[in-house]
């Protein structure tokens, strides 16, 4: 990763920020086989994510800061599976690049104890000159977290757009909708380590629509988003 920072005499500091990362291909992507429905594909290339990103913030007093971000994506040699005409797959590197464009933009205040911050952000993914499938447009976060003394409550609603698969092969466009998802934490600082119980609601994020062929004519099903968590952390 390499990044140049620009502060000016106001206090806005603008960061250029380019990195690169890379994913092996799994064993199993790369050497599993049964002769009939999976062949192996020893050739296979790492994915590679490059980033080039425009970063600005800026402190507008002790209390105020706001943070902003543009990215460019490139994702190269995607691994996907691809089937032959008999329906015998092999994870095959993608011939054209996945490419993705981001805004971002994060507004975060602190008085005392109490901490606010929104953020949210716009992100756009095309693979061969059409939409991503299963992407989301847009994300959105409010956090809020009061501490008082060893105490702190801690509260969060994150929001996912929707987002589809269309199964050319099938017919079949399934959608997962927009969905917000709750949390709630309450957490306690002790000597040897601390202490947390957790809430989540996630409303509707677990309606998943089923994208298999074979589980035509049905495209959703709803489940169970509720759960309730406690945690304990030892220092060492």
């Amino acid at each position: 990763m390499i990044f140049i920072n620009l502060r000016g005499d106001l206090g806005p500091e603008t960061k250029f920020i380019f990195g690169q990362g890379f994913r092996l291909p799994t064993i199993f992507e790369e050497y599993y086989t049964d002769g009939v429905t999976q062949f192996a594909n020893p050739s296979l290339k790492p994915e590679v994510l490059t980033s080039e990103q425009l970063d600005w913030t800026r402190k507008w007093s002790s209390r105020f800061t706001s943070h902003g971000a543009a990215i460019l994506y490139r994702g190269e040699h995607a691994i996907v599976p691809v089937a032959d005409a008999n329906g015998a797959e092999q994870f095959q590197n993608a011939t054209d690049p996945t490419k993705g464009k981001a805004l971002e933009l994060e507004l975060a205040w602190h008085l005392g104890g109490t901490q606010l911050s929104a953020g949210g952000g716009w992100y756009d993914w095309t693979y061969d000159g059409a939409p991503l499938q299963d992407s989301a447009r847009w994300l959105g976060v409010f956090k809020v977290i009061q501490q008082e003394a060893a105490w702190s409550l801690a509260g969060e609603a994150r929001y996912v757009g929707s987002r589809q698969n269309a199964l050319t092969d099938s017919g079949i466009t399934a959608r997962v909708p927009a969905n917000w998802t709750l949390r709630a934490s309450l957490r306690r600082e002790l000597g040897w380590g601390w202490a947390q119980v957790s809430g989540e609601d996630l409303t509707n994020s677990r309606r998943r629509d089923l994208v298999a062929p074979e589980y035509s004519p049905i495209t959703s099903m709803a489940g169970d988003g509720r759960a309730v968590r406690g945690t304990v952390g030892v220092r060492f």
